[in-house]
């Protein structure tokens, strides 16, 4: 998880639900909490850590857009070693979702 992933969650937490400040026990409080920590350890948290449990931590159901997807493939590539995607992916899952969302 880079510090660059924690503001892209930050700012499509916000976004999504039209807030402006952290909501506690959110993912993009969990993703502060993972950047902070692997600033200081060698034992890092995943950016599919802090997505894992996220539909749970989210208020509202809200539909997938091209520009989600987007910043969550490039979340992946920047975590992955290789600097890629993988099929069955968090990326790959999101993508398909906007694809198949009519706006």
């Amino acid at each position: 998880m880079m510090k660059r992933d924690q503001h892209d969650i930050l700012r499509q937490e916000f976004k999504r639900r039209q807030l402006r400040e952290v909501v506690p026990g959110g993912v993009g409080a969990e993703a502060q909490r993972a950047a902070l920590i692997n600033a200081q350890t060698d034992d890092k948290t995943t950016l599919g850590d802090v997505l894992r449990d996220a539909t749970s931590k989210l208020i509202d159901d809200k539909a997938v857009k091209k520009e989600d997807a987007e910043g969550v493939v490039g979340a992946e590539i920047r975590n992955s070693p290789d600097l890629a995607t993988h099929p069955g992916g968090v990326a790959a899952s999101i993508t398909t979702a906007s694809n198949l969302n009519k706006f």
